[in-house]
């Protein structure tokens, strides 16, 4: 039957063959397995993202694991494969979307070293041609929203704020997306909204988010930690001796 057209490749398929050594699934890369259950866990799992299970089940999310340990090396490879999923020709109806871990980048586990890389990162894409066509969504273990309602107690102990864990996962994480496909899916139907026709992408946004911070401090802080912790402990059990576990 020979082997199927560009067309009617998965992304994850065409990723895979494009850099074999960035295959997290085949090189045993605990952050990629990590991420994979916490994308079925948890964002599929508690419908965090309405939209996400058609892609997963479709194959059109894409786990890129890199090799780079330095972190403006790791932002020039982000950006590159930006460029690849700008220039993707998806299935129709299936889409296109690529959650790439650093393993090798240690620097990356400090929250502000990530914040700092994303900021290169959308800078790169705001002054070229992948403006507008790409969008990058960060995750990090101890990601914060500018509103979070995290405090510090008078002892120095930290209040978390469970809305936080709508970006928090098990390990650092890029997430870019089409921009086409992410407008799209915000003016198709939302569970969450009874009339999104219409709407702005901005308000359907927005009640997706307040869906989320509702739902997750209805969880409590405790059940969204034992949820990241749950993930990385299947990885582990799932991963082959001497998988990176960095």
């Amino acid at each position: 039957w020979g082997e199927p057209s560009t067309a009617e490749r998965r992304w994850s398929d065409m990723i895979a063959a494009v850099g074999a050594e960035e295959d997290g699934f085949r090189t045993g890369c605990l952050q990629t397995r990590a991420m994979a259950l916490w994308v079925e866990r948890v964002v599929v799992g508690h419908s965090l993202c309405p939209w996400a299970s058609r892609l997963v089940d479709s194959g059109g999310l894409a786990f890129v694991s890199l090799l780079q340990d330095d972190d403006e090396e790791v932002a020039a490879r982000v950006v590159e494969h930006a460029l690849l999923l700008a220039d993707s020709k998806p299935p129709a109806n299936v889409g296109a979307s690529t959650l790439i871990v650093a393993p090798h980048c240690k620097a990356l586990l400090d929250y502000d070293v990530f914040v700092d890389v994303c900021g290169w990162v959308n800078e790169i894409i705001d002054d070229s041609r992948l403006r507008g066509q790409i969008q990058l969504a960060p995750f990090h273990p101890d990601f914060e929203f500018s509103d979070t309602r995290s405090t510090t107690t008078e002892d120095g102990e930290v209040v978390e704020d469970p809305s936080d864990y709508r970006n928090r996962a098990p390990f650092p994480a890029f997430h870019l997306l089409r921009g086409d496909e992410v407008g799209a899916a915000l003016q198709g139907p939302n569970p969450w909204l009874a009339e999104s026709k219409g709407r702005s992408s901005e308000v359907v946004g927005e009640a997706v988010g307040n869906r989320n911070a509702e739902f997750l401090r209805s969880r409590g802080v405790a059940a969204c930690r034992a949820d990241l912790e749950a993930c990385l402990k299947a990885a582990k059990i799932a991963c082959p001796r001497g998988a990176k576990a960095a």
